[in-house]
């Protein structure tokens, strides 16, 4: 048996902000995003047509995918977002979407990872999912893709540039201005909501969107969130139940935000400004002094449970920050993060914000279009101490024992085992009444053990396991031990507070 680690589990208080610099030089960062199942590697998209994988604290000189050289560079263009296949272990499919030389179309390719190199996108299996998209404005592009909760790829596109006196995003027979859904493999589902009907383009999922340069899915509830940039008036964020969302109209260009547009600029067919069949923002900010609403994602991290369920977006212009909750369809808690955020009492510490990102764990990424990735934190340390336990390595490995998440009704904490040998047998010792004593040059929960959990680490050496604070009414000690013919592996022995 190998002693890995001991801890004392306990819960935080409401933790208050900051923004944490990735140490990483990048050229007009645009899109952050993590693999499923990977929280090892972070992988982030440049304007100019590079994604760039960040791990162990450094971003890589060799780009995961390179497409420069392909991609139309000049502003509202060049490489728009990425995003990976839900079953990225199985599959090997990464979806790209891009504005491609020399006419200014949007391509949404899906490519697949290297059999040798899985640091590696295979440039020769570039496979278009839908047509190269035209742009007539040469801007306003939307740019956004995600898988839905129901497996399948949502792309945003925009209305194409404006002035639009046709009246794109209302046109079924044209795929800008809308939000499209496809299968995995390109194909249109059978259950989209325009199928059949006459003029109408079948990959069409919702209409009457301006530029939604953004959107994404909350990862506990499947709620769609949407930010649509405004033309010269209002910003607007557009949350909407998923099982309400297929065939929505989010009125541009009869309105811009919760304000009339023009009244009826798109015919008779269409409904005219106030219908009540057109989806209103949840939210909306004034065009002046800001210019472009940046939507983002529902925070559904452990490292921060008093910001479960808050909602970021921000502005391009002046970097503003804002969380909000909703509940019933109404704006709750409505917070301005800007000064929070802000390091040293400046202004705001992100000069354009063009996206956010999330890793695999859910905790929040923002990309400052300057060249800057931040990581939400909290300015309040997770009280977490080193006790002090360590032991030489063996078997190569040097496996940790980290904590994540609050004891407190309502929260659950996560206990991750990482670097372990592939495939050993883990026992997770939880204990809540016994105090830790020195043994074998260390420390050990004493007594009997509340509860034993076994794990077994994965090909990748780890193992989890969540705590419900609903079962936690004191402290807590917990070790993971390896079984192992050898004798000690390296350990930390952890000190976490509980209220």
């Amino acid at each position: 048996m190998t002693l890995l680690l001991a801890a004392i589990l306990l819960a935080g208080a409401t933790p208050a902000l900051q923004l944490e610099r990735l140490d990483a030089l990048l050229d007009a960062p645009i899109d952050v995003q993590a693999a499923p199942g990977d929280h090892r590697r972070l992988f982030i998209a440049e304007n100019e047509g590079q994604i760039r994988i960040f791990r162990n604290g450094q971003l890589e000189t060799r780009p995961f995918l390179d497409l420069r050289g392909q991609v139309a560079i000049r502003p509202g263009n060049g490489l728009l977002s990425f995003t990976f296949h839900p079953r990225y272990d199985e599959t090997g499919w990464v979806y790209v979407s891009f504005v491609r030389k020399p006419d200014f179309a949007k391509r949404v390719v899906r490519y697949t990872v290297s059999s040798t190199d899985p640091d590696q996108l295979d440039p020769s299996s570039a496979f278009d999912l839908v047509e190269p998209i035209a742009a007539p404005g040469r801007q306003h592009h939307g740019g956004s893709l995600a898988f839905g909760p129901d497996g399948k790829l949502y792309i945003t596109s925009g209305d194409g540039g404006a002035p639009d006196p046709s009246c794109r995003s209302q046109n079924f027979s044209l795929l800008t201005g809308k939000l499209l859904r496809l299968n995995d493999d390109g194909s249109v589902p059978s259950d989209n909501p325009f199928i059949g009907q006459e003029g109408a383009r079948d990959e069409i999922f919702v209409v009457g969107l301006r530029n939604p340069w953004r959107m994404s899915f909350d990862r506990a509830n499947g709620d769609m969130w949407l930010g649509d940039v405004g033309q010269s008036r209002q910003e607007e964020l557009n949350r909407v139940p998923f099982a309400q969302a297929a065939g929505a109209n989010f009125g541009w260009q009869m309105m811009e935000g919760t304000n009339c547009y023009e009244a009826n600029p798109c015919g008779p067919i269409t409904p005219k400004c106030g219908d009540p069949s057109l989806v209103l923002p949840i939210h909306t900010f004034e065009h002046d002094p800001m210019c472009a609403m940046m939507s983002g994602y529902v925070y559904r991290g452990c490292s921060m449970p008093a910001l479960q369920g808050s909602f970021f977006f921000g502005d391009y212009c002046t970097g503003r920050v804002w969380s909000l909750r909703q509940q019933d369809g109404q704006v709750t808690e409505l917070i301005e993060r800007t000064k929070e955020l802000s390091p040293f009492g400046t202004p705001t510490p992100l000069e354009n914000i063009v996206s956010f990102g999330q890793d695999d764990d859910g905790e929040l990424y923002f990309a400052d279009y300057i060249g800057s990735v931040f990581k939400l934190t909290s300015r309040d340390p997770l009280p977490v101490r080193d006790l002090g336990y360590s032991k030489p390595p063996a078997q190569g490995a040097a496996p940790v024992l980290t904590a994540c998440g609050g004891l407190a009704p309502g929260q659950s904490m996560r206990l991750r085992v990482e670097g372990a040998p592939p495939g050993a047998d883990i026992q997770l010792y939880l204990s809540h009444r016994f105090s830790p004593h020195p043994a074998f040059g260390g420390t050990l929960v004493t007594g009997a053990p509340a509860r034993v959990v076994p794990l077994v680490a994965d090909q990748q050496g780890d193992a989890e396991f969540w705590l419900s604070g609903e079962a936690v009414d004191e402290d807590v000690y917990a070790q993971a031990v390896i079984r192992s013919t050898r004798a000690f592996t390296q350990g930390l022995q952890l000190l976490i507070a509980r209220p």
